[in-house]
């Protein structure tokens, strides 16, 4: 088991093994979001609005197929591993952002309570 370890250290360099572990992680993340009975997961009205969260959960799939695959290359070709990396996680963040109101100014006060501080009232 250590031999196959060195192995593939070896094979992947230090800057492989992060496209490896990025590129499964997405994999396993949109394979369990394609599996669950919830179609549209709260807070992701912003995306779900363009397509079916199972679409966007196959856009994980492959962007996590693509960083996988490019962690197998040189150094210098594993670029649009790293790319494609990047593009889920800020779609997805960009559209919560964009649900939960800080973009368009109608974010409610219930995260001033959770941190409690109380809201200003009018007087």
């Amino acid at each position: 088991m250590r031999a196959a370890v060195r192995r593939l250290r070896r094979v992947l360099g230090r800057r492989g093994i992060a496209p490896l572990l990025l590129g499964t992680g997405k994999i396993l993340h949109g394979l369990g979001s394609i599996l669950t009975s919830e179609p549209n997961p709260p807070g992701s009205e912003a995306l779900t609005r363009w397509a079916d969260s199972r679409c966007w959960a196959s856009v994980w799939v492959a962007c996590g197929a693509i960083t996988f695959g490019c962690a197998w290359l040189r150094i210098g070709r594993d670029r649009w591993g790293f790319i494609a990396a990047l593009g889920p996680p800020f779609h997805w963040g960009s559209a919560y952002l964009w649900g939960a109101g800080v973009v368009t100014g109608s974010l409610s006060g219930g995260w001033r309570r959770s941190a409690g501080t109380r809201p200003a009232t009018r007087g």
